[in-house]
């Protein structure tokens, strides 16, 4: 029985609705349900019962939790989100996000593409000023 509930939740954690609060449940499910004891897993199951938004608050600290989610499993679900979960913008490494990491790169030794020519006609200019049929 405690098998199947936790394979649930643990199904439930990965699929909740948006990506960050995705992430974090599921990452705790996966590194941490199997060590919950019955206390615990009913807490995270009350937990997967509560609303998207105000649950990724809770975990994150934005907003205080209701008494009856403050308990031992959010705490502990707060540290493992603080220490161990990227940003999902982040990529593999902790360091930078997706921004971070376009910035530490050019894309390309390629110049700019051209700008459209103030005259129209189907022209652009080039960064060197001159003109190019417009593609």
């Amino acid at each position: 029985m405690d098998d199947d509930r936790r394979k649930k939740l643990r199904f439930r954690a990965w699929r909740r609705g948006f990506r960050e609060i995705d992430l974090i449940l599921g990452r705790f499910a996966d590194a941490r349900l199997a060590d919950l004891d019955e206390a615990g897993l009913d807490a995270f199951e009350a937990l997967m019962h509560a609303p998207d938004n105000p649950a990724y608050d809770w975990i994150t600290g934005q907003a205080p939790p209701p008494p009856e989610h403050d308990n031992a499993l959010l705490a502990e679900l707060r540290a493992f989100a603080s220490q161990s979960a990227p940003s999902p913008l982040a990529g593999e490494g902790k360091e930078g996000g997706r921004a971070a990491r376009l910035d530490a790169e050019p894309l390309s030794d390629r110049p700019p593409p051209p700008t459209p020519s103030p005259q129209g006609g189907g022209e652009a200019q080039t960064p060197e000023g001159q003109n190019r049929p417009w593609r």
